[in-house]
């Protein structure tokens, strides 16, 4: 849906569906400097991991507690 949406915005957001409050805190954050956001499990696909590399975002945001930021930070950096 962001590919689709294409909000233009230099920031994406990221966070993980299965621990919705991120998600939902996160939501006002997006919605205030419309940014999409990528819900995804605790690992990125990799299809999503070449669609946030290819963005080249300058400020990548991710929603969550510490284990949820290492994971999905090693996902982009692999």
């Amino acid at each position: 849906m962001a590919e689709y949406f294409n909000l233009g915005s230099q920031t994406l957001c990221v966070a993980t569906g299965k621990d919705f409050p991120d998600a939902l805190a996160g939501s006002v954050y997006v919605a205030k400097t419309k940014a999409p956001i990528i819900l995804t499990d605790s690992r990125l696909p990799e299809q999503t991991a070449d669609y946030i590399e290819s963005r080249k975002p300058a400020e990548t945001v991710i929603f969550g507690g510490e284990a949820v930021f290492r994971t999905i930070l090693e996902s982009l950096l692999r």
